[in-house]
């Protein structure tokens, strides 16, 4: 017992369960805000904001979370419990009915009813207050610890909605977008092909000219219908996350600054310590461990003896008997109560050896988790910065095909350039149009997974998010 006490001080003592009990969790929780879905419902055009909570009131998993955390906040109380005294009422009654035969007449039953009826009944009230309970001892620091879980796991289930809401934002934009500039290209075509149908009508160019003009047309037209289905794809995961079918959504204007505050990265290496810290799946997986800790003692402390004090009272009547007469017995008892496990069949030890087992398995997982989350974070720092290098690289090819399609036009009209080259320019324009949407919008969605990486975004992000695409905003 001695040497198992100084073990439980070890454990209590233990850095990984210490912190997972006292450290705060990096939670950005704000004041709870009032969600008006009708009053959302009924604009025309719908921000990140508006997805935002309208998914907050829709999405089956989020909502899951939810209830997951309210069952989860439960087991503090229920470990609480184990300390307390258990009082339990006990209530019987019994009819009686009996008949005896006696092969030889005894004069020392005679006048006794042989065939008697009668009832007996009691109640007994026991408690039961535990004293030494090893087993109970491990079970607080384990219901604090998955107190800890379902808050993160309900925090996680807020990050994920976060990075969801982003992605088919987004994603909704950017098909829109492709859809734009694809109907653009397509009238361009079409444009080009009647007129090099018109001019090979009046013979100042080959049938080879309109071959090359339908076959551009050809193409464009099934770019057109891709982009179509893509954008009846992005709207259904709309509908599927918001529950609501207004597809009209706030867009950024034609140029995003790339020097905004809030987009600017600190170093690599101050990220890590951030993610190390904060990151929540991370931190799921140090629970794991901890728990995996505390399951190995619990199965230890099974051989441990446990006392209880013991208390009883009540009374037990009877109105009859064989014999006749009756008889009311009231009792009261208290003592204690040792119960010593001495041999289980190896039980014990056998399970204790699989629990150690599977500590081992989530150190490796633990360590695994830490790696995952380096590279994951070397993954999303970097592509923030190539995006943003993108972006400039594209709102440079915006200005330089815009002069270039000026030129162009200018050069058909004085009989320099054919109206192939007016339209190959035309679609290179319309493409570094397309792409520098996409890439503005990417450049938001990168910086989001970042901060998801982080572990540290919250549902304040949003509304700043939500902020900054008003400021630059069309409608």
């Amino acid at each position: 017992m001695k040497q198992y006490g100084h073990s439980i001080k070890a454990f209590f003592s233990g850095a990984l369960i210490s912190t997972l009990l006292t450290a705060p969790l990096l939670s950005h929780a704000g004041e709870q805000r009032v969600i008006d879905i009708e009053a959302i419902k009924q604009k025309e055009i719908l921000g990140i904001v508006d997805i935002y909570e309208l998914a907050v009131v829709n999405d089956a998993d989020f909502l899951a979370a939810k209830w997951k955390k309210k069952a989860g906040m439960q087991v503090v109380p229920i470990a609480r419990a184990k300390f307390l005294p258990k009082i339990k009422l006990s209530a019987n009654t019994t009819l009686n009915d009996s008949e005896s035969e006696y092969l030889e007449e005894n004069p020392a039953i005679s006048g006794f009813d042989l065939a008697p009826h009668y009832n007996t009944n009691g109640y007994t009230i026991s408690l039961v207050q535990p004293l030494i309970n090893v087993k109970n001892i491990f079970h607080w620091p384990e219901a604090k610890i998955k107190e800890k879980r379902t808050e993160l796991q309900y925090m996680l289930a807020e990050h994920q909605l976060i990075g969801k809401v982003g992605e088919v934002y987004v994603g909704k934009i950017v098909a829109d977008e492709n859809l734009t500039v694809a109907k653009a290209q397509l009238n361009a075509i079409k444009e080009h092909l009647n007129q090099a149908k018109l001019s090979f009508e009046l013979g100042s160019v080959t049938i080879t000219d309109t071959h090359e003009a339908q076959a551009a047309y050809d193409v464009a037209y099934s770019r057109f219908l891709a982009a179509q289905t893509a954008l009846k794809n992005a709207d259904h995961h709309l509908i599927t996350l918001t529950g609501h079918d207004n597809a009209n959504l706030l867009r950024i204007r034609s140029k995003l600054p790339l020097d905004i505050e809030e987009f600017q990265l600190p170093e690599l290496d101050e990220l890590r310590d951030v993610a190390v810290q904060a990151n929540p799946q991370l931190n799921l997986t140090r629970i794991s461990h901890a728990l995996a800790q505390i399951s190995l003692r619990l199965e230890q402390a099974k051989h441990l003896p446990t006392l209880d004090l013991v208390a009883a009272i009540g009374e037990n009547n009877t109105n009859g008997g064989v014999f006749g007469g009756g008889s009311d017995t009231e009792f009261y008892n208290v003592g204690l109560q040792l119960n010593l496990p001495i041999f289980s069949g190896g039980s014990v030890h056998n399970t204790a050896k699989k629990k150690r087992y599977l500590l081992e398995e989530q150190k490796r997982r633990l360590t695994q988790a830490e790696r995952n989350v380096e590279l994951e974070l070397f993954e999303s720092y970097h592509n923030v910065e190539l995006v943003k290098t993108q972006l400039a690289a594209l709102n440079q090819a915006v200005e330089s095909t815009r002069s270039s399609l000026e030129s162009t036009k200018l050069g058909f009209e004085v009989g320099e350039r054919t109206g192939l080259d007016v339209l190959n320019v035309q679609n290179g324009y319309f493409s570094a149009l397309r792409d520098r949407a996409n890439a503005q919008y990417q450049y938001i969605l990168v910086v989001l997974t970042l901060n998801l990486t982080l572990g540290i975004i919250s549902e304040e992000d949003i509304y700043k998010l939500g902020d900054l695409i008003s400021d630059y905003a069309e409608i």
